[in-house]
């Protein structure tokens, strides 16, 4: 039966001082990294806060990009669908796009489903916006006013 290492064995073939070390720089990128994300959140012009040197273990991938406010996306397809009525999927993830760069094909996605039955009505494969006035009829509605189909 193989005994698996835990943190002690893996840590009895390293010297004190070279853990030491590591934990050093390792909380020296952390701060850092949090500095600069600081001062970009905080929009300060002219600091040094450009780094050409990234670490493989970072996290901040936005290629440049500034990350959407939120709810930026409902009100984006909430624009697009009450001038251009019904539309499919795809046409709203390139008309979000289009309208701002930070809503993405995806966030744009993300929100239909989300607000599917509750903001927008998905009908024969377009999107359309369910006005908070009720004008709308539900399904239920319909089926009153058309009457239940009867079981085969």
């Amino acid at each position: 039966m193989s005994h698996e290492p835990d943190l002690e064995d893996l840590l009895s073939s390293v010297s004190v001082d070279a853990f030491r070390a590591a934990l050093r720089e390792a909380y020296r990128r952390g701060e850092e990294s949090m500095r600069k994300k600081m001062l970009l959140a905080l929009g300060v012009s002219g600091a040094d806060v450009s780094d050409t040197s990234h670490d493989e273990g970072s996290e901040d991938g936005d290629d440049g990009q500034s990350r959407a406010p939120r709810g930026l996306a409902r009100e984006v397809i909430g624009m697009i669908l009450s001038e251009r009525g019904a539309l499919s999927t795809s046409d709203l993830q390139r008309l979000g796009s289009e309208l701002d760069a930070r809503v993405s094909p995806k966030t744009v996605y993300n929100e239909l489903n989300r607000g599917k039955d509750r903001l927008y009505r998905l009908s024969m494969g377009r999107w359309s916006l369910i006005h908070a006035g009720g004008n709308a009829p539900t399904h239920n509605d319909l089926e009153d006013w058309l009457g239940k189909p009867e079981p085969a």
